[in-house]
């Protein structure tokens, strides 16, 4: 059995964030934890979420889907993720998808509790703030990788923020997350002697 002070454990270790005792009694009285099998869907297109989720284990792929129906990897979230990170800015029906890549534990947290929690809590804002920015880092970070990368270099970005992720996922993900073709990445691949 996880719970809110495992996953500030992760913060902790995977980000060098202190989350205070008193602000973990509360999140804990809102958090419940989940599982989700590895190719099952946590949330829809079109269906409206009420939650955020945090990553205790596993990984996490959200995914667009465009009008040819082919799916495009947004994001790929891992231990000390979250998801559902677009029901705290929006109430409209999700326009992404959100699946399992693996066997997952999430801890599933009330939008409007987070809210309540973070808004009347000092140390709580601080922790907003801090989600914000690194959420508007990574955005930052994917749109020049866009814009001035070829694909190696961002296949190279990608190894480097999410080592020995690409033997845990299917290429074809890692490729869409990329904005390649499967078949580019074999090619990239083989260029870097990586084995396929």
């Amino acid at each position: 059995m996880y719970g809110i002070t495992a996953y500030s454990e992760i913060l902790k270790r995977n980000y060098g964030i202190n989350i205070p005792t008193g602000l973990i009694d509360k999140f804990s009285s809102v958090v419940s934890e989940i599982k989700i099998k590895k190719g099952n869907t946590l949330i829809r297109i079109g269906e409206k979420n009420n939650y955020l989720f945090f990553v205790v284990s596993g990984i996490l792929r959200d995914y667009y889907i465009d009008d040819d129906g082919n799916d495009i990897t947004r994001f790929i979230s891992q231990e000390g993720g979250i998801c559902g990170g677009d029901s705290l800015i929006s109430n409209e029906p999700s326009i992404i998808c959100t699946e399992a890549l693996e066997n997952c534990v999430l801890l599933r947290c009330p939008v409007l509790d987070f809210k309540k929690i973070i808004e009347n809590d000092s140390d709580g804002i601080k922790l907003y703030v801090w989600l914000l920015e690194k959420s508007l880092a990574y955005k930052i970070h994917r749109e020049n990788s866009f814009l001035v990368k070829n694909a190696t270099e961002r296949y190279i970005d990608f190894k480097c923020e999410k080592p020995g992720i690409e033997n845990c996922i299917s290429q074809k993900y890692i490729a869409s997350y990329l904005g390649i073709t499967p078949e580019s990445l074999s090619r990239i691949r083989r260029a870097l002697k990586e084995p396929n």
